[in-house]
């Protein structure tokens, strides 16, 4: 549940956006003469780069912070203890 719950507050914020020329014809129903390319220069590339790492390492820590609370849940649920009866 909890994952289905991170990933609808991720896309959410994205399905206001236009990504592609196939959504501009979606949106405005006439077709795209010509796409412009996104050009970035090398700061902002770099940039980019470092967010993209920081995101990941974020997301890392995160799910290394959880894993002793999904410890604790499956301790109270008594998984450790019907397991080991087993």
């Amino acid at each position: 549940m909890s994952s289905a719950a991170i990933a609808s507050a991720r896309e959410i914020p994205r399905l206001f956006l236009i990504h592609s020329d196939h959504d501009v014809e979606y949106y405005l129903g006439t077709p795209v003469l010509a796409v412009i390319p996104e050009t970035l220069t090398p700061s902002q590339r770099s940039r980019r780069r470092v967010l993209w790492g920081l995101r990941w390492l974020g997301l890392a820590l995160l799910l290394g912070a959880m894993i002793p609370v999904f410890v604790i849940v499956i301790d109270r649920a008594q998984i450790f203890q019907i397991l080991a009866n087993r």
